[in-house]
């Protein structure tokens, strides 16, 4: 079950990050489109977390899934920075590679 989760997250992780590609910058932040984008965003963020304390807790066996361990972390320690500086990050680095890495480390993750 733990791995479906990890699945569903990242095909969460996959509907966001090509909403965000099609969401126009030049329209009201408050449309449908950056609504259902911030709210799958965030779905998949709850899903990523619950699995990841569920793996890190039963299935973890450090010698052996150390890698993917830390991968998953990483993939969720930047989710929390995309959500935790939604005004500050653009001005770093653009959103949607950040989206790209964490889509890269969970799915690397997983195998």
């Amino acid at each position: 079950m733990l791995i479906v989760g990890t699945w569903g997250a990242l095909l969460l992780y996959i509907v966001s990050w090509i909403s965000g590609l099609f969401a126009s910058p030049h329209n009201e932040p408050s449309g449908s489109n950056a609504w259902s984008e911030v709210t799958v965003m965030r779905v998949a963020w709850f899903i990523h977390s619950v699995t990841l304390l569920g793996l890190l807790w039963t299935k973890s066996v450090w010698p052996t899934t150390f890698v993917s361990d830390i991968l998953s972390v990483a993939a969720w320690a930047s989710m929390v920075g995309v959500q935790a500086f939604p005004e500050r990050l653009p001005s770093l680095v653009n959103i949607s590679i950040v989206r790209l890495f964490v889509i890269l480390l969970l799915g690397l993750s997983l195998f």
